[in-house]
């Protein structure tokens, strides 16, 4: 019953830059990727084939990401308001960001996968999904930390290099 209002607060209060916004993402999906996986070895170790069975676990256990742990972060954020911001435990709008994204993208993926049939119920198209979902979330840490440890604290990739920088760009 508290559903609605739990979206409409969230939805009022998030705030989501562009770059939070893919690494909000690459985090869901790799979450996700990490699930599915985590489904076909109890699915592949238990010896489960009802297909039904299969997709009720798959959607109930990317399903897992709930509001309650907002519910944590609030508390924990009232007790350190005398605290500098970047010595706090939680940053409050990502832990936002993250729930009023992950909704969406857990009905998205379980939409996909039940709509799909019996498609998901073999071991071979498991791993494909949890490969397919793990990809790019590990693409985007790639991407960004490397790139990160080749600037060696330069502030662009052409000073890092020892490239010519354009003053009027």
């Amino acid at each position: 019953m508290m559903t609605p209002l739990v979206l409409l607060f969230i939805g009022l209060a998030v705030n989501i830059r562009k770059k939070q916004f893919f690494q909000i993402l690459a985090m869901l999906s790799l979450r996700a990727g990490f699930v599915v996986f985590l489904a076909t070895i109890l699915i592949a170790t238990t010896g489960l084939s009802a297909s039904k069975d299969i997709l009720l676990l798959l959607a109930f256990s990317l399903s897992a990401c709930s509001f309650w742990p907002f519910a944590h972060i609030a508390a924990v954020g009232s007790l350190e308001e005398n605290v500098i911001k970047k010595k706090r435990t939680f940053n409050a709008d990502f832990a936002i960001g993250i729930l009023a994204l992950s909704f969406p993208f857990s009905v998205v993926v379980i939409l996909g996968v039940l709509s799909s049939g019996t498609v998901f119920t073999s071991m071979t198209n498991l791993l494909l999904l949890a490969l397919g979902l793990t990809l790019p979330g590990m693409t985007y840490i790639a991407f960004n930390y490397l790139t990160k440890m080749s600037l060696n604290g330069k502030k662009s990739a052409k000073t890092a290099y020892n490239l010519p920088v354009n003053e009027r760009s």
